[in-house]
């Protein structure tokens, strides 16, 4: 699929890669297989698995969409780590997880009292 110009520039902040094409999989065997993994989404071998049906419209699937691609380009260029528990695994996570921060939700005016 073709990744959104805002996902891109998301990933390329944390990154320096602009990934402009990603494949992404979906269906009853991603949801199971994330269920089991305990993980809202995936990322192996180059492509991205998203669980659920929503579409990439989302902010939520937006998120997760930038969360997993910036492991795919992780491990594209050889930094992705092999666990999470290690140092460096826990570097890249916290990379996915900037990329993923660009599209949380804005947070709510205070409200005067």
């Amino acid at each position: 699929m073709r990744v959104p110009r805002d996902v891109q520039e998301a990933v390329a902040a944390v990154t320096g890669h602009r990934p402009a094409e990603v494949t992404v999989r979906r269906g009853p065997l991603i949801n199971r297989t994330a269920a089991r993994i305990a993980a809202d989404s995936y990322a192996t071998e180059g492509v991205v698995h998203l669980p659920g049906t929503a579409p990439l419209t989302t902010d939520r699937s937006r998120r997760l969409l930038a969360h997993e691609l910036t492991h795919v380009v992780q491990q594209k260029s050889g930094t992705a780590p092999h666990h999470e528990a290690t140092p460096a695994g826990r570097d890249a996570e916290q990379q996915a997880m900037r990329a993923e921060a660009a599209f949380a939700a804005p947070p709510s005016p205070a409200t005067p009292s």
